[in-house]
């Protein structure tokens, strides 16, 4: 009976914590958008920039949380599960879900390791050119829309985690 009820308590808890996870994942989505529709980055809002962005912001929280690896594997987990969701809204197949989401996998976690490598390092003309790269399309380290996008890292942990 101890078993059970552990197990019981065991899925309890992970649900909850998945909840948790959501709820921080949904608030991202939301500053995302924040910042789409300020108009500053002055880029068309498509899959494209949703994806850099919310890979820049998911890297930064998993910075941030680098010490929780629970928390760090789930949300993680749901970032992908959002871009499975948004390649199936956008037509993508089951046929060809596979490949996307390797490719997906691929050029987030390059993103990821290149953002984390800046944050590590305190390096912030890494920084620069990383998001001048990924999320602006190659534009210089120096466009004031690099800015835009690091000032939306002010208070981000705060934000994500306790709202």
């Amino acid at each position: 009976m101890a078993f059970w009820t552990g197990w019981q308590k065991n899925k309890r808890q992970k649900k909850l914590q998945r909840e948790q996870v959501m709820a921080v994942h949904d608030r991202i989505v939301d500053h995302l958008f924040d910042i789409i529709k300020n108009g500053n980055l002055k880029i068309e809002d498509d899959y494209d920039l949703r994806f850099d962005l919310m890979i820049f912001f998911a890297s930064y929280l998993l910075f941030c949380k680098k010490e929780d690896v629970e928390f760090s594997q789930s949300f993680w987990e749901i970032v992908f599960e959002g871009i499975q969701e948004s390649l199936r809204l956008r037509g993508v197949t089951d046929v060809r879900m596979g490949a996307r989401m390797g490719q997906a996998y691929t050029d987030a976690t390059a993103r990821r390791n290149a953002y984390i490598a800046a944050w590590e390092t305190e390096d912030n003309e890494l920084l620069r050119k990383a998001i001048a790269r990924n999320i602006l399309c190659g534009a210089k380290p120096d466009d004031k829309r690099v800015e835009t996008i690091i000032a939306g890292l002010e208070g981000f942990e705060d934000n994500m985690m306790n709202s």
